[in-house]
């Protein structure tokens, strides 16, 4: 289940409880400050206790923080759950945030599998179009996903929200070059021993799948680098996020499967 990283109390709880990283945090604060300093910081946390009893999550950051969908990988485009799962963290609290499958060897060769035998047949129209929704998709769901990302890998919000505007840039940059005819053509007569003679070249998806890895500092851009091109290009991809932060991979995931034309086997 996704949890949410602080786990905020529901309306009528008891008063929250510090993380020891957090209360460690605290008393290393109250050490530099003298005895009315400590009382105002005392006075601070209670007031944010009693707020959070009484305060409901908006319905909005509700639905992301219990998000059934981002319990489960996608095996060209299926919804995959393993009895095995990993616990995602809080890289600050070590509180846990969310859990995802864990993935075995036989998943691994499902999905190579999958890609290697699909030969996409889209057009360089209808490419551009999986891609430039992907990216509107990502600029709507823009908070959501910043949230996602600070829960997962520590980001501060600024730096979350700038890197899923970097992911929308990499979608709709591929999506306009997938228009675009990368063939070329070479004179041949341009030496005295040359003919008058043309060599026109045509790129072609690879005849394999590709395999992608991504860390954990860029949770959302770096997959992004890795799905977008190869969507571009009619190729095949399998795409393994660290298991530090693989929750934001998973909701980019969820966006090309179910808010997009992609073709299923496209992308696992």
């Amino acid at each position: 289940m996704l949890r949410t990283a602080a786990a905020l109390p529901r309306p009528g709880s008891p008063p929250r409880v510090l993380d020891e990283p957090l209360r460690t945090h605290v008393a290393q604060l109250e050490s530099l400050l003298d005895k009315r300093g400590r009382e105002l910081v005392a006075d601070a946390f209670d007031a944010l206790d009693r707020h959070l009893a009484t305060t409901d999550i908006p319905g909005a950051v509700e639905g992301w923080l219990f998000a059934a969908s981002l319990e489960a990988m996608r095996i060209a485009g299926r919804k995959v759950s393993t009895d095995e799962t990993i616990d995602v963290l809080d890289p600050y609290t070590g509180a846990v945030v969310g859990t995802v499958p864990a993935g075995r060897p036989e998943h691994v060769r499902e999905a190579l599998s999958i890609g290697h035998g699909y030969r996409s047949k889209l057009t360089r129209y209808e490419r551009q179009r999986i891609l430039m929704t992907a990216g509107e998709k990502i600029a709507a769901r823009r908070q959501e996903l910043a949230e996602l990302i600070t829960a997962e890998a520590g980001l501060c919000m600024k730096d979350s929200l700038y890197e899923v505007g970097r992911a929308y840039d990499v979608f709709t940059l591929a999506g306009q070059l997938a228009i675009k005819d990368d063939g070329e053509i070479f004179s041949c007569d341009i030496t005295p021993h040359g003919k008058a003679r043309r060599i026109y070249t045509m790129r072609t998806p690879l005849l394999g799948c590709i395999s992608a890895i991504t860390p954990f500092n860029h949770p959302l851009n770096m997959p992004a680098h890795k799905i977008a091109p190869a969507i571009a290009t009619n190729n095949r991809v399998v795409l393994k996020p660290t298991e530090l932060t693989p929750m934001t991979a998973l909701a980019l995931a969820d966006i090309l499967s179910e808010d997009t034309d992609l073709i299923p086997d496209l992308l696992s």
